[in-house]
């Protein structure tokens, strides 16, 4: 057997066992199983989850790498802070779909009397916290949405808006009220008119740079989007045309994201 063979037989065994292991030990539910499978040489793989030993959900697929938790050095797969206001555990898996630029999906599935997956977030994001924001004792998801990924510069360059989803009538809902913020002050906008107009100086071709465009994001997905699109229009270089064009393309990809559209609508 090659070491390649060999390192993809010790990543199948260890993740199967490491589940087994995981579920035991935390002692949440006596009832559900669950194990991570993959196939080191088709780079396929596969989530299974077991309430009384009966296969209740199964996902897999080319360039699926699941673990469990939000990160893979992380063995948290669930906990008591990730507990819903109704005390049913809930089971975390992150998938991550291989690449260099893409993506990591956020699962989250309910482990009561009745298994039921929760919801499945693909923000194109590599950054996931659960968190509880406000204090209620239940775990919000924050995360940060790529609507405008790769658009107007490189991925690695391009800049994030930050949702977070709180635990409403049975799921998990948008939240606007732990969004936004208060509009800034006259000193803080004067910074970051600063900051967006030096982020040009060394900026060459046609992408935008992170900070004018982070800028942007921190302001649209805060409540501020008018204010955003002022401020980035005030700082636009003068050598540079089609502002116009630049803010279309902005709103478009934010109405494409599901993410967007459901703080956007609560007013």
């Amino acid at each position: 057997m090659n070491h390649l063979m060999l390192f993809g037989f010790c990543l199948f065994f260890s993740q199967n066992i490491f589940a087994e292991i995981l579920l035991q030990n935390k002692k949440i539910n006596s009832h559900y199983t669950a194990t991570i499978q993959f196939d080191n040489d088709l780079v396929y793989g596969t989530l299974n989850i077991k309430k009384d030993n009966k296969l209740v959900y199964k996902q897999s697929g080319f360039d699926y790498h699941y673990f469990w938790g939000l990160s893979e050095d992380s063995a948290d797969a669930y906990s008591r802070k990730y507990l819903t206001v109704s005390k049913i555990p809930i089971l975390v898996v992150t998938n991550w779909t291989g690449g260099a630029n893409c993506c990591y999906l956020l699962s989250l599935f309910e482990l009561g009397k009745n298994f039921r997956k929760l919801i499945e977030i693909d923000a194109m994001s590599t950054q996931y916290e659960l968190r509880d924001l406000d204090g209620d004792g239940v775990a919000e998801i924050e995360f940060w949405d790529g609507s405008i990924r790769g658009v107007f510069t490189s991925t690695s360059e391009t800049a994030y808006g930050r949702v977070v989803m709180k635990y409403i009538d049975g799921n998990y809902k948008v939240y606007p009220n732990l969004m936004r913020r208060a509009k800034p002050r006259l000193k803080q906008i004067t910074k970051m008119r600063t900051e967006m107009v030096n982020s040009f100086r060394d900026n060459i071709g046609d992408n935008l740079p992170h900070d004018y465009l982070k800028h942007m994001m921190n302001l649209s997905y805060s409540g501020h989007l008018n204010l955003a699109l002022k401020i980035a229009e005030e700082t636009w270089p003068h050598g540079r045309k089609r502002f116009n064009k630049f803010k279309k393309d902005f709103i478009t990809c934010l109405n494409e994201s599901s993410y967007w559209k459901e703080f956007s609508r609560a007013r």
